[in-house]
C-alpha cells in the first residue's frame, strides 16, 4: 500500500510543477500526504489550495 501512496505522491508533485495555480492539484498531494501519515505537510498543501481557491 506504501507503494501505492508514494506513487500518488510522485504523480501529484509532478502536477504541481506543470500547473502550479490548479488548486486541485494541492488537495489531492494534501489527501496523499494524510495517508501518510504527514498531517503537518498535509495542511500546508490544503491551506494552498485554499489560497488558491480550491
Amino acid at each position: 500500500m506504501r507503494k501505492k501512496w508514494r506513487k500518488a505522491e510522485k504523480f501529484y508533485r509532478e502536477l504541481i510543477a506543470v500547473d502550479p495555480d490548479n488548486p486541485e492539484h494541492y488537495r489531492g498531494m494534501s489527501r496523499v500526504l494524510l495517508q501518510q501519515g504527514e498531517p503537518d505537510e498535509s495542511q500546508r498543501y490544503l491551506e494552498k489550495a485554499k489560497r488558491l481557491g480550491g
